[in-house]
């Protein structure tokens, strides 16, 4: 009885991995209604099975099919399962950008960051989200932050604060900024035209 248990056991598990390659591959491939049906159909199986990395596979799959809070749902179910996963928490943080949730977005990357400190991705979307919530010198002292370390050369960090400095009327600081993008970039401009019209009039005449 106990071996034919165990035998049992075994099988599921063995299942279970083989649906998880197979979601990766449907992943990588970009067929998400194919990946998941498969994560669907695993469900079926004992609970035992379903782990951290399960829920990440269902969460990005609704993510990628647009279905944001069902996606930090799965995301959640994988914290709960495994609350050192620093992934999970940066992807509820896409999930409530990408609906507009910025104090939501807030926490999580906040979350991600003290497991994860160095991430430079976590850091820009956290400045930019303390940025829109009106926390400008939050957002300004984490892009200093990255400016004088792992992000240095980074005219797109640069860009970032010197948009605060101007909107602040902070102008020499804004057009120091403005200058080192051009510095770094001569490109940079015709990148985010649209965005970086009135930087380059400053540049212009500063």
């Amino acid at each position: 009885m106990f071996v034919s248990s165990l035998i049992h056991i075994i099988l599921l598990i063995y299942i279970f991995l083989q649906r998880l390659k197979q979601t990766s591959t449907m992943l990588s491939n970009q067929q998400n209604e194919e990946a998941l049906k498969t994560l669907l159909s695993a469900q079926t199986l004992p609970s035992f099975t379903l782990t951290a990395s399960f829920c990440m596979q269902l969460g990005e799959v609704y993510h990628n099919l647009g279905d944001y809070q069902t996606s930090i749902e799965a995301f959640s179910n994988s914290i709960a399962k495994d609350p050192m996963n620093s992934v999970a928490y940066f992807a509820k943080a896409e999930c409530y950008l990408a609906l507009e949730l910025f104090e939501e977005c807030e926490r999580e990357l906040e979350k991600f960051l003290k497991l994860e400190p160095e991430s430079a991705d976590a850091l820009q979307m956290l400045a930019k989200c303390k940025a829109t919530l009106g926390k400008r010198s939050e957002a300004v002292e984490i892009l200093s932050y990255l400016i004088n370390g792992i992000l240095k050369e980074d005219a797109y960090v640069y860009f970032l604060r010197g948009k605060l400095y101007d909107e602040s009327g902070e102008n020499e600081l804004a057009s120091s900024d403005f200058h080192m993008v051009k510095q770094l970039d001569p490109t940079f401009i015709s990148k985010y035209e649209s965005e970086a019209a009135e930087c380059l009039y400053c540049c212009k005449h500063s």
